[in-house]
């Protein structure tokens, strides 16, 4: 018997910067969970890069977060397919 889990979800991370601000990345990404205890990870895929950030700032927004600039630093990370401008926010 083989039990497991679909998940569909905005993966984001978050680093700080020494003045308070922070830096802000996500993707949206549909991961598939197969038995074992913990159960084990397989066929993560991410579907998409920039809907993650612009819903990460929109929640930021929606919380008091007035200063956020969605294209405020380069990662370095630029990606075709699906596309990935590389750049990440700033959250202040």
């Amino acid at each position: 018997r083989v039990t497991g889990s679909l998940w569909d979800r905005y993966h984001m991370r978050l680093w700080a910067l020494n003045n308070g601000d922070v830096l802000a990345c996500a993707h949206h990404e549909n991961l598939l969970t197969l038995g074992g205890n913990p159960p084990r990870a397989h066929l993560h895929r991410v579907d998409a890069f920039e809907s993650g950030k612009d819903s990460v700032c929109d929640d930021f927004r929606a919380n008091t977060y007035k200063r956020i600039q969605q294209n405020a630093l380069i990662m370095g990370n630029y990606k075709r397919v699906p596309y990935c401008s590389g750049l990440a926010a700033l959250i202040a």
